[in-house]
């Protein structure tokens, strides 16, 4: 985007100048040469914070009025929905009445996007005219700083009352000083500006990504051979929950699209008939799920033969590998999955696990039933035993493909300790390797907060779009943990945590490296992020 690219170039500058006052300080050049570098800089950072807030209020604006426009329209298809025939109205998108209830969530769901739209650009309105106030003092220190140098002509010696017209050191010096404190002063409340300005160009993409992750009917893909009807129905799963859940990302509906177009028309066939056969819409997205995680259609003959008596909330529970009740709000429901206690370093392995049953409902099958679909055999779990493969527990096999896991991502250690369990360029290689997403493993300095609120908002939004963000932790030398972040929300990632099998709520300060670290496993300091490639 233009207006972070601006703003980036001026904090930069901002910062080049303050190390040039620096050596101007200790080197006491004549002042008049002086003036000149500073009315130079003063018009390189006369640029305010790029945007308008009072266009971005009006933004908000209309998207709250269409936010109630959208409702209106909801309110109407549910009272016309009521007493339609149950007459099938597309391949994937079941009875009329299961369409039009399937759209009036969806709509629903838009209607909250909106609003967290609306909020976010208000935010964002506020911020920037703050920064944009904070901009406007720099003129006064530069002004300052001027009239500290100009004085400097009028300072010379004095011999028994009679002008020697050289210059006084000892003043010039004094005025010299006062010149550089009121510039230094002027740039740095240009790069408190441009700096509160990127904060909050940051704060929008995490808080705008909230918004659509809600949008599910507005980011709705044409899919070869559906109807806009049969996929506006099947993303909309689980519709108490937050869509961060959903069970097809934009990611598997591309790769959904490819699959479809290497069908025979007789393989086609009979994947609608799977999918006419089916008894939800939730059933429906699972079995896309499967094909988009590479099935050939006797596995997806078996997955729906497995899930065709399932309810939704048994078909959450599979895909999340709970194999108890979901807790009541959790946008991950991973609780008790926790890391293999008899070795210290499975925590990588349990996270991408996890991340993998949300884009494989293969393997989240098997974990939770011991059901295996013919043939299927990933490369990641290639180290399993036969005896392994029938583990009788959801533990055992659970266990049995974590060390399969960490056996397959400790093939390419490098230099990474083995001890230290996965490294994080094999955690992005086998996440790439077993989801339709391609992932990168990126080095977290927290010692750099603009490259911390970049890489955070990427996080943010990667989680919003269906897509976990696995991340390094450790102390102040090495990595020792790896988490996994699954959304974000009004200020707060939502975490899952494996040495607990707990999902909390982190808030943005603490992840962003500038609130007290209590939510990381015990471990103070962020340390790589796997992230999805952009």
């Amino acid at each position: 985007m233009s207006g972070e690219w601006q703003v980036t170039h001026l904090l930069n500058e901002s910062r080049s100048f303050l190390r040039t006052l620096g050596h101007v300080a200790i080197a006491l050049v004549w002042p008049p040469s002086l003036i000149a570098d500073i009315e130079r800089f003063r018009r390189t950072i006369s640029y305010p914070p790029p945007g308008d807030p009072a266009t971005i209020e009006g933004m908000a604006t209309s998207l709250d009025t269409a936010g109630r426009a959208v409702d209106e329209v909801r309110a109407d298809l549910d009272r016309r929905r009521v007493g339609l025939p149950a007459i099938v109205v597309g391949v994937a998108a079941g009875t009329a009445t299961q369409a039009a209830a399937a759209l009036s969530s969806g709509l629903s769901h838009e209607v909250t996007g909106l609003a967290l739209s609306a909020r976010a650009l208000r935010r964002y309105a506020a911020s920037l005219q703050d920064a944009i106030t904070e901009h406007g003092r720099v003129d006064d220190h530069f002004d300052d700083a001027v009239a500290h140098l100009r004085r400097c002509a009028d300072l010379t010696v004095e011999v028994h009352g009679v002008d020697t017209h050289i210059p006084d050191p000892v003043a010039v010096t004094r005025e010299v000083s006062r010149a550089l404190a009121d510039a230094r002063e002027g740039v740095r409340t240009a790069v408190r500006a441009y700096e509160q300005a990127e904060t909050a160009l940051r704060a929008l993409q995490r808080e705008g990504s909230d918004g659509r992750g809600w949008a599910v009917l507005a980011s709705a893909p044409r899919v070869p051979g559906f109807t806009v009807l049969d996929v506006a129905v099947m993303v909309d799963q689980w519709r108490t929950s937050d869509p961060d859940n959903r069970l097809l990302n934009p990611d598997q509906w591309q790769r959904v699209g490819a699959m479809l177009a290497a069908l025979t028309p007789a393989q086609r066939a009979a994947l609608d008939e799977l999918l006419a056969a089916a008894g939800s819409s939730t059933q429906r997205a699972v079995l896309l799920s499967t094909l988009a995680a590479g099935a050939d259609m006797e596995q997806l003959r078996f997955m729906a033969d497995a899930v065709r008596s399932m309810s939704d909330e048994d078909i959450a529970r599979m895909m999340s590998l709970n194999t108890d009740n979901l807790t009541s709000g959790a946008t991950y429901g991973l609780d008790r999955v926790i890391q293999d206690p008899t070795t210290g370093n499975t925590c990588a392995s349990t996270s991408l696990l996890a991340l993998l049953a949300r884009s494989d409902p293969m393997l989240a099958l098997w974990l939770t039933s011991g059901q295996r679909p013919p043939g299927w055999d990933p490369a990641y779990l290639q180290h399993l035993t036969e005896a392994q493969w029938n583990g009788a527990t959801f533990l055992e096999r659970f266990i049995a493909a974590q060390h399969s896991v960490l056996t397959t991502t400790d093939s390419d250690l490098g230099t990474w300790p083995e001890a230290l369990g996965t490294p994080p360029w094999g955690a992005a290689a086998l996440a790439t390797l077993g989801s339709p997403t391609a992932y990168e493993s990126v080095l977290y300095d927290d010692q750099d907060p603009a490259l911390v609120r970049k890489l955070m908002s990427r996080a943010g939004e990667a989680a919003n779009n269906g897509t976990p963000v696995p991340f390094y932790v450790g102390d102040d030398y090495t990595p020792r943990h790896v988490m996994l972040i699954t959304g974000y929300a009004d200020g707060y990632y939502t975490v899952y945590e494996p040495g607990s099998g707990s999902i909390t709520r982190v808030p943005e300060s603490v992840m962003l490296g500038t609130g007290t670290p209590g939510a990381f496993g015990g471990w103070s300091h962020i340390d790589y992020l796997v992230l999805p490639v952009t």
